[in-house]
């Protein structure tokens, strides 16, 4: 096991972190208040307000780099035309490709100190005009942000998907370099205040920064990050938080299926009674394969975070980028909509036909829900059932 994953806990996360994460959320809350006072006081002073949080933002990212591992949650206004972009260590460029109308590859500027540094930086206005307001200079450290494909496709921006290594492989969400634009950034249409969570991890003396809107996405990653300490209820040690056991004895007790909790207070997992998820919309805790979860989707026991949809481009089916979007048709299209897989895999979303047969599902948990009320028929082409199982 590599050396950061635990500290004398056993937790992926040093203690001072801990007050550190609390007093950032805390200060933060009460910057974002002061920021509009002050904004409304002076007469719209955007750059101060701006600047002051994302110079929290900096002292946040300082407090946790120091360390093996780190992880923090903090609010970050950003308005209209300001962009926060995090340059890497040992790479003068940075490729994003979010706007058709914006220049998809960004030159590490010289307030970084050098191509060796890595930076974060605040730009006012078109980041071409290098109007930066402040960078802030991290050593041997990388930064990176989500980019997941099911919900942006680069190709419909009018440009082409940029190249990089990613940070890790602990969940199948890909990677993408650091770029928030606080006029559009992914699904959201203006940025204002969002909730950040902040990760870094130290591998080969090179930090690994990953900073995303906090989603359903970040709280399946933090299941993944965090491990059980040693001391943790009968098989609860050293899997990660709420993982599924089935047919397991703990003490006395015999559960068909049980989950490893975190409990905060006693610093442990403790063994948890829980129960599979339906198909569909997850309300309550249950397990969802091996993990449990209280929100997203569970699917044929697969987990599906909420993604959301930016409804005013919506138009038909084919519009949608995901298969919990589709089938649930987030946007509320006035026709029923169903997902077409490829080797599991969401291909598109196509328009539900009346009188369709269950053959066009092409997995079990999509004839359970059958979205289009399709029928199965007889070789004679006669309705047999009304639904699919």
């Amino acid at each position: 096991m590599d050396s950061f994953i635990f500290n004398k806990k056993g937790v992926f996360m040093a203690k001072f972190l801990v007050q550190i994460v609390f007093t950032v959320m805390a200060v933060v809350v009460v910057f974002a208040f002061a920021a509009k006072l002050y904004t409304s006081v002076a007469g719209g002073s955007e750059d101060k307000a701006v600047l002051e949080n994302f110079r929290m933002m900096e002292s946040a990212l300082s407090g946790i780099v120091e360390n093996d591992f780190g992880q923090a949650n903090m609010l970050l206004t950003l308005e209209k035309d300001y962009t926060l972009i995090g340059f890497s260590a040992n790479d003068p460029l940075v490729k994003a490709c979010i706007q058709a109308d914006r220049d998809p590859t960004y030159t590490k500027p010289e307030e970084c100190g050098g191509i060796n540094n890595g930076c974060l930086c605040l730009y006012e206005g078109k980041v071409e005009d290098k109007n930066i307001l402040s960078c802030k200079i991290f050593k041997d450290t990388k930064f990176y942000s989500r980019y997941d494909q099911k919900t942006f496709k680069p190709e419909s921006f009018g440009c082409e998907q940029s190249g990089f290594p990613k940070s890790d492989h602990i969940t199948d969400v890909k990677y993408e370099y650091l770029v928030f634009y606080g006029a559009r950034t992914f699904t959201i249409s203006n940025w204002g205040t969002q909730n950040l969570y902040i990760e870094s991890k130290k591998e080969n003396e090179i930090n690994h920064v990953y900073i995303a809107v906090y989603d359903d996405n970040v709280i399946q990653r933090e299941k993944f990050v965090n491990i059980c300490p040693d001391k943790s209820q009968c098989e609860c040690a050293r899997k990660h938080f709420d993982k599924v056991l089935r047919n397991v004895n703990c003490g006395e007790e015999e559960y068909t299926e049980a989950v490893c909790v975190y409990d905060s207070k006693e610093e442990v997992c403790v063994l948890t009674e829980n129960f599979n998820c339906t198909n569909g919309k997850i309300e309550e805790f249950c397990a969802c394969g091996d993990t449990a979860y209280d929100s997203g989707y569970c699917l044929g026991e697969k987990y599906y975070p909420f993604i959301s949809e930016e409804c005013n481009l919506i138009k038909s089916c084919e519009n949608y980028h995901t298969e919990t979007t589709c089938v649930y048709d987030f946007c509320q299209l006035e026709n029923k909509c169903f997902p077409e897989l490829k080797d599991s895999e969401f291909e598109k979303c196509k328009l539900c036909e009346s009188g369709c047969s269950c053959d066009i599902y092409t997995s079990e948990w999509m004839k359970q829900l059958n979205p289009c009320d399709c029928n199965t028929y007889n070789e004679d082409g006669y309705a047999i059932n009304v639904n699919c199982v």
